[in-house]
């Protein structure tokens, strides 16, 4: 059975647009690709392709990256969470709009982000 060498998650949010999916990306050491998409909060799909390595597998990275997607980073509980006030502000005017999608959708820093400020 193979062994995962690298593992990478992606988030692909646009809110104007309804869209709210992931992609994850996973490399074994005979050299197989996975990656495994779909909305959040749903089932998913993946596919493997056998043998292709890690330039492959970098190769879909740039093009998720380029199509706006972007790597989580993993925070552990042990940590503060700090973020600018230009990342939070995606839409001026509507962030009550961008607030509520990303806590619909049960994302994690932003429940602590409402909870610390009550």
């Amino acid at each position: 059975m193979p062994t995962i060498v690298e593992s990478k998650k992606f988030s692909c949010t646009k809110l104007g647009a309804n869209a709210n999916k992931f992609w994850n990306v996973t490399l074994y050491d005979n050299g197989d690709v996975m990656s495994e998409w779909g909305r959040q909060g749903n089932s998913s799909q993946s596919k493997t392709w056998p043998g292709v390595g890690r330039s492959f597998m970098e190769k879909k990275i740039a093009e998720k990256n380029k199509k706006g997607c972007h790597e989580n980073q993993v925070v552990d509980g042990s940590g503060s969470i700090t973020v600018s006030a230009s990342k939070v502000a995606i839409f001026p005017g509507k962030p009550e709009r961008i607030i509520f999608h990303f806590y619909a959708a049960g994302n994690e820093f932003v429940h602590r982000v409402i909870i610390r400020q009550r």
